[in-house]
C-alpha cells in the first residue's frame, strides 16, 4: 500500500513538473534501497528479540523529529521571506516550469 502511495503521488508531481529529474534522480533508487536495508534490518531485530517496540519507538522517534523539523522550516522561511513567503519544498521544484 505504501509503495502505491509513494509511487502515485511521484507520478502527479512528475506531470505537473514539480520534481526536476536531472537533480534527483537517485533520490528514489536512495528511498528504495533504505526501506529495504531497514526492514531487513527490523525484522531480523524483532524475530530476534520478540518485541515489537523496535519498530514502533523508531517510527514514533522519526515522526516526532519531522514534526520538529518541519516546524523549524518553516519558522526559518517566515524568518527568511516574511508572511507571504512561505516557499515549500524549493530544492526539488522545478523553477524554470513555475
Amino acid at each position: 500500500m505504501m509503495l502505491f502511495t509513494a509511487s502515485s503521488t511521484t507520478l502527479q508531481f512528475t506531470l505537473l513538473g514539480m520534481i526536476d529529474w536531472e537533480k534527483n534522480f537517485m533520490l528514489p533508487l536512495i528511498g528504495a534501497i533504505g526501506a529495504a536495508f531497514g526492514q531487513q534490518l527490523i525484522g531480523r531485530l524483532v524475530k530476534r528479540y520478540n518485541r515489537q517496540s523496535l519498530i514502533i519507538f523508531p517510527v514514533a522517534g522519526i515522526i516526532g523529529l519531522s514534526a520538529v523539523l518541519m516546524g523549524y522550516t518553516s519558522l526559518m522561511d517566515l524568518y527568511n521571506n516574511g508572511l507571504g513567503g512561505i516557499q515549500g519544498v524549493s530544492k526539488c521544484y522545478n523553477s524554470s516550469s513555475a
